[in-house]
């Protein structure tokens, strides 16, 4: 009697233990890839997230990652915002990218295609992102966004993050990152924003921006490449092309458009240790190629030098273009009509030639040049160089100025 209820017991163990094994296989996806696929007419979002058993939503797919986990997405168009809180390690990204050469169209329903809320070592690759706009409760909307709701202590939206091989169009903003650091932009293609293609605000150090193609962007703020209050900047081998405002846009003095004072934890740093080098910075309606706005290096307020460190910013081995005002270089000062700063007015801008902001401090504008970057087919938005532009081995590296279009996105 005691032998048949042992093999009874151990029977049962076994059928419980096989039948859980098989409930888990048919439940939990692999914890290291998931699969996204809005056209499979199986896809759901309880399912177990293989590519023969797919999600239906990449939200779904980003609630369910951990550490070390890539989700592919594949073809299709994705109306969502995507919430993004969770972080992976530098061991271990979470990586959200097209599967294969998969075009995909995430189709934001609100103020961002991806929105970032302390999330870090996360991979943005191969999307194509539009349609994010503010909103009524929103003032600033992007395709890539990271924007906390509380500017505080131990607040962030975005760090250790890549976001790469993008194209991003008809969007509030491209990128707009606040309160983020040490994160890597590159190879995206970026046009049609309101605003800034690419803008950086109050944020950590060493975020690097590279190998960007920006052009018709800042419909209704005149922006190209913009940041402010964010040190250890580096902006290198974009090409920028804008018809109003700057092709490149930064602070190097402050951007103080909320009344705070110098001192305050509110108050925008000024943005020192940045580099900018190797661009190609065009402009041909109205504004300057780099814009330099508010206070500048020899310029600014004796309250920003007794509180904040030296400036040593430099600006070498770019391309200026602006062919309606040839000699017009750089915007020594904000482009917007002056305001009253917290001791006196912001002066009125001054429009440098080459030759004036070089003489403004060693190393501004060294191996830098003007001219025409001859473009292929600029009107057909065609920036490739020909192969007789000024552009061509121009740069610091011995490679040609601007993006290297092999980089870039296949669809372009």
């Amino acid at each position: 009697m005691k032998l048949i209820t042992l093999s009874i017991i151990r029977f049962l163990i076994i059928t419980i233990t096989v039948l859980g094994l098989l409930l888990s296989s048919c439940t939990s996806p692999n914890p290291e890839t998931l699969f996204v696929d809005v056209n499979n007419m199986e896809a759901s979002d309880i399912n177990v997230g293989t590519q023969n058993n797919p999600l239906r939503t990449i939200q779904e797919a980003v609630d369910r990652a951990n550490a070390g986990s890539t989700i592919y997405v594949r073809q299709g168009t994705y109306n969502e915002t995507v919430e993004i809180t969770k972080s992976g390690t530098a061991d271990a990204m979470i990586v959200i990218k097209a599967y294969d050469n998969d075009h995909v169209i995430i189709n934001s329903t609100s103020y961002a295609c991806f929105n970032f809320e302390g999330a870090e070592y996360i991979e943005i690759s191969g999307f194509e992102l539009t349609g994010a706009y503010f909103s009524d409760t929103i003032a600033h909307g992007g395709a890539i966004r990271a924007f906390p709701e509380q500017e505080a202590a131990g607040y962030f939206g975005a760090n250790n993050c890549i976001f790469s091989n993008n194209i991003i169009h008809d969007n509030d903003a491209g990128i707009w990152l606040v309160l983020s650091g040490n994160n890597t932009i590159k190879n995206n293609i970026i046009w049609n924003s309101n605003e800034a293609p690419i803008r950086l605000k109050h944020c950590l150090p060493y975020n690097d921006v590279y190998n960007n193609l920006t052009y018709d962007n800042g419909m209704t703020e005149q922006w190209g490449i913009c940041y402010y209050a964010s040190p250890y900047t580096i902006i290198r081998h974009n090409t920028s092309v804008e018809a109003k405002g700057g092709a490149i846009y930064l602070y190097e003095g402050t951007s103080n458009l909320n009344g705070a004072q110098p001192g305050s934890t509110d108050f925008a740093v000024p943005c020192s240790n940045c580099e900018v080098y190797d661009n190609i910075c065009v402009v041909y309606e109205d504004g300057a190629p780099l814009v330099l706005g508010y206070s500048s290096l020899t310029d600014r307020d004796s309250v920003l030098n007794s509180l904040y460190p030296p400036l040593n910013n430099y600006y070498q081995h770019n391309l200026f273009y602006h062919p309606g005002e040839p000699n017009v270089i750089v915007s020594w000062g904000d482009l917007i009509t002056p305001i009253t700063w917290w001791t006196s007015p912001i002066p009125t801008p001054i429009f440098l030639t080459l030759e004036e902001f070089q003489q403004k401090y060693p190393g501004y504008g060294d191996n830098s040049i003007v001219a025409d970057p001859l473009f292929v087919n600029p009107g057909n938005h065609d920036y490739r160089l020909q192969t007789n532009s000024p552009a061509k081995g121009a740069a610091s590296d011995g490679t040609d100025l601007g993006v290297n279009f092999a980089d870039l996105p296949t669809q372009y």
